[in-house]
């Protein structure tokens, strides 16, 4: 096999391995064993599931395959499969994208738009990454939970009132996403549920059978978004689902053992390419040192003269008198001699015409003819 066809393979085999490293660690499966991990465009990441022995209580979520592709809903503790639309669930930040609707009002008029979960819900609304917006004047907005404590409010004064308004609560991303999308429904916006696990902090929680963070590799913190409870985190250095045993994957051991395969792999290919630079620097050293010999033993034999000849138009075979041969190498002297061997000499002889031609005068010739060549 020639030098760059092995090296071209070598480098494809490294980069085949590293391919198939990647694949494996970005395989790691985020539900449990059996359980439904996507609907539609949505993952479903445990403690969220469909069917029962897959999700933690107050996790359940409907697939809905009716729509086109599938649409994810969460529970709403009294008809499943009605409560809000899912978007996006993220176990790293404890939230859940959901679909908020637009709420219409007429001046003087009261209306309620419910977007609350059931009591015992371990979901709320994030005040941190959700806004209350009022598009209208005269108009003023308070928001309630389930018990009815007002614990936001959003009101618009103008010198002259709307009959009309509109008030919505997205999250704090929907402008940038609207900008980017101009042909989202103007009766749907995405909103942010905060959650948490249980109503017990990370100490108590710890001493029970139903702790939610499993894998080894995860910490307990005290949820801070609003929930109550708590909420599972993967270790620094890991990555994946702490509510999982053995969720938490990647971590320092693994990051450096992927950073010594990958300077391996950077090393042996430029490894490769400097034995492949030598080779081929070797090579061309030889090539010119056997040029540089070939046109030293080339003017050490007499070959300019031989290349006078052949250039010429009497490098035919001639014959000559034994007059016009002597005349032509002065009378065969001896430092016409070019060369010699075992059937003769050969002179140097110069023609009547200038022409410069090779005399070889054999050991035993006739008295009257001498041949030339």
């Amino acid at each position: 096999m020639r030098m760059p066809s092995l090296v071209g393979a070598v480098v494809v085999l490294l980069l085949r391995c590293s391919i198939t490293v990647a694949a494996a660690a970005s395989s790691v499966n985020i539900a449990l064993p059996g359980c439904k991990s996507k609907c539609g465009d949505v993952d479903i990441p445990y403690p969220f599931g469909t069917t029962p022995g897959c999700y933690r209580p107050g996790f359940m979520v409907t697939c809905n395959e009716t729509h086109g592709p599938p649409k994810l809903f969460l529970d709403n503790g009294a008809s499943p499969g009605h409560g809000p639309e899912v978007v996006e669930i993220s176990v790293a930040n404890s939230t859940v994208r959901i679909g908020s609707w637009v709420s219409h009002f007429i001046t003087d008029n009261t209306s309620h738009v419910q977007l609350a979960f059931s009591r015992g819900s371990p979901f709320v609304l994030s005040a941190k990454a959700n806004s209350l917006i009022i598009v209208g004047c005269g108009f003023r907005v308070l928001l309630h939970n389930v018990d009815g404590w007002t614990y936001g409010s959003c009101a618009s004064f103008c010198p002259i009132n709307n009959r009309t308004g509109e008030a919505f609560l997205p999250d704090n991303q929907y402008f940038m996403d609207i900008l980017s999308y101009p042909d989202m429904s103007p009766f749907f916006v995405p909103a942010i549920a905060a959650w948490g696990l249980g109503e017990l902090s990370c100490e108590e929680a710890a001493q029970r059978p139903d702790f939610g963070c499993r894998s080894k590799n995860s910490m307990c913190l005290n949820s801070t978004n609003g929930a109550e409870g708590y909420v599972c985190r993967c270790s620094d250095g890991y990555q994946g689902n702490p509510y999982m045993t053995n969720g938490c994957q990647g971590g320092r051991g693994r990051l450096a053992a992927g950073i010594i395969f990958s300077i391996g792999v950077g090393s042996g290919i430029i490894i490769l390419l400097l034995v492949l630079a030598v080779v081929f620097a070797i090579k061309k050293v030889k090539d010119q040192k056997a040029k540089r010999m070939k046109q030293y033993f080339f003017k050490q034999n007499r070959g300019l003269l031989l290349q006078q000849l052949v250039d010429t138009d009497i490098a035919e075979r001639m014959i000559f008198s034994l007059e016009e041969l002597e005349t032509a190498t002065n009378k065969f002297d001896e430092a016409r001699i070019l060369g010699g061997g075992g059937h003769g000499t050969v002179y140097k002889g110069i023609l009547s015409d200038q022409h410069v031609v090779a005399i070889k005068k054999s050991k035993t010739v006739s008295k009257e003819r001498s041949t030339s060549s």
